[in-house]
């Protein structure tokens, strides 16, 4: 940068100081430290927000998890109950094939002895 043109710009700066109302080189760098404290304040608010709702969202989802987490270990205690109840079916089932299976010999003896005695009779007759 060559002399004149350094010159130019500081008088340009100082015009630009003068027209801001008088604040004078104070109130420039005073403004200058300011807007910097404003702006990081302004961030703070801004990112402390996001986190807010990011914690919400996770707060939400946790939630949600727990809730489907029970809702599986209900269906599951269900399953549980279901397989508990159908063994008890089936142990059942088997018992009264045993009972009619037991019937039917009981009516088959029951029958045989009847035919011998019909068979008796009839000889009886002759």
């Amino acid at each position: 940068m060559d002399p004149s043109s350094t010159v130019t710009m500081v008088a340009a700066l100082v015009g630009a100081i003068d027209k801001v109302g008088g604040w004078g080189i104070g109130g420039v760098f005073f403004a200058l430290l300011l807007i910097p404290c404003v702006i990081g304040l302004i961030g703070y608010r801004l990112i402390s927000g996001l986190f807010s709702s990011l914690d919400q969202r996770i707060i939400s989802s946790d939630l949600k998890t727990e809730s489907l987490f029970q809702q599986m270990a209900a269906k599951y205690d269900n399953n549980v109950k279901l397989v508990e109840d159908v063994s008890r079916l089936v142990k059942n089932s088997q018992d009264l094939n045993d009972v009619l299976i037991e019937i039917v010999k009981e009516n088959t003896r029951a029958l045989s002895k009847l035919v011998e005695r019909i068979g008796v009779v009839i000889n009886r007759k002759d």
